[in-house]
């Protein structure tokens, strides 16, 4: 008992603080506890119910090789099947360690800044996370739930690397590492900015000879990936899974521009939740001046680069930083984002890019004041439990539509029937 005392007393504060986060997303999302059942999760209940997962990988519902993916969607469905409650539970837990995992992530990262409140802005940012009215897709829709896996593979891997540079490097955390690298990349494309990320961290961590590093954390990742790509060529005949080459690689200027500063609107001012006439006017410079907007942006860009290279000034360096993750999270999605009016309409897309986009408001907030910093963030966090709310809530009621369509529905079956609708 005395030695495993002090194993406890580390990760007892970890195991609160999860708990305090399972409480309150339990709470703000409860109201659609038993929704999520869109048309692709009823098409998949349909067609899983009586299949092996071997039937399941030929049906040609998704032959991407994504096998991680596949496996957990298909015990999730076979095991909970149709129990809202279970399904409600297992997201819930998932989103709530996905947060923790956040914030084990900011606040290892800040202490390398020598940040003085590392702790709470790391706490801040997750709890906003944590109810952002744009989780509500993930957190309640059963086929978004591999986001919040996935999700928790990365960083999960970021931690492992914060971990082995500030502390000891283990091999025994290599072998932990590749294994949950590989569930990530398996699971969704998501995982691919993992050797990105790591490479910045890496170059920027003070530390000597770091090649072991490198190896573990970014060349092992892109054998991985390599791997990856190559399955996909051969069973689908493109490298590119998923939606395709055409639709992933949508990179350009306006588009950039226009989804970058939107993303932004969404975590720091919820503007899809806006007037429909305030929104339009947003848009439409975005769109006809998108131009002046991205000069705008470098302009901004350039003078946090110059306090953070030339003055050396260590905020203005983790402020660059974390825009920069920000902006590699978010070009995951970018051919796939629009500039939405319709709340929670593919809201799944930014979930990866959110932490990042959080931390950097908090950061700006603090270096004009740590007072405004917690007023922004009470407004933010006191308008995200609102919103999360109201969302929840449109989902149940959209829920009860479905059922009771299906539920009266004058089936024939002696008929043929089209039926058109979005999930």
């Amino acid at each position: 008992m005395l030695k495993d005392k002090p194993i406890l007393n580390r990760y007892l504060p970890y195991l609160k603080l999860y708990g305090f986060f399972w409480i309150i997303a339990f709470l703000v999302y409860l109201k659609g506890w038993d929704a999520g059942w869109s048309f692709d999760a009823i098409n998949y209940v349909y067609h899983a119910k009586n299949r092996t997962l071997s039937q399941m990988l030929n049906l040609h519902l998704d032959l991407s090789v994504r096998y991680v993916y596949h496996i957990v969607q298909y015990a999730l469905y076979k095991v909970l099947g149709n129990h809202g409650i279970a399904w409600y539970l297992i997201k819930v837990s998932g989103h709530a360690f996905l947060t923790l995992n956040i914030f084990y992530f900011i606040n290892t990262y800040l202490k390398i800044y020598s940040m003085k409140n590392a702790r709470t802005i790391s706490i801040l940012t997750s709890l906003l996370f944590l109810v952002s009215p744009y989780n509500t897709e993930v957190v309640l829709n059963q086929v978004a739930v591999y986001y919040i896996y996935t999700m928790i593979f990365i960083f999960m891997s970021l931690n492992i690397l914060l971990n082995s540079l500030v502390s000891e490097f283990k091999k025994y955390n290599i072998i932990i590492f590749i294994v949950i690298y590989l569930l990530s990349v398996f699971s969704l494309e998501y995982a691919f900015i993992f050797p990105i990320l790591a490479t910045i961290i890496i170059f920027l961590y003070p530390k000597d000879n770091k090649r072991k590093y490198y190896f573990v954390f970014v060349v092992i990742p892109l054998l991985i990936i390599t791997l990856y790509l190559l399955l996909n060529k051969i069973k689908l005949n493109t490298p590119i899974g998923h939606y395709g080459t055409e639709t992933h690689f949508r990179f350009t200027i306006a588009r950039i521009t226009q989804i970058v500063v939107k993303n932004l609107f969404d975590f720091g001012a919820f503007i899809e939740y806006w007037n429909m006439d305030y929104i339009y006017k947003v848009y439409n410079v975005l769109y006809n001046q998108y131009n002046i907007v991205f000069i705008l942006i470098c302009i901004l860009v350039l003078i946090v680069a110059y306090f953070a290279c030339i003055k050396k000034k260590k905020e203005a360096q983790l402020i660059l930083t974390v825009l920069v993750f920000f902006l590699i999270a978010t070009s995951t999605t970018i051919g796939l984002q629009i500039l939405s009016i319709i709340p929670i309409e593919d809201d799944r897309y930014n979930y990866l890019s959110a932490p990042f986009a959080l931390l950097l408001i908090l950061l700006i907030a603090n270096q004009l004041d740590r007072k405004v910093m917690y007023f922004i963030f009470v407004v933010l966090f006191g308008c995200s439990i609102l919103l999360s709310i109201r969302n929840a809530r449109s989902w149940q009621i959209a829920q009860k539509v479905i059922d009771n369509t299906i539920a009266t529905f004058p089936y024939q079956p002696d008929k043929k029937y089209i039926i058109l609708a979005s999930s």
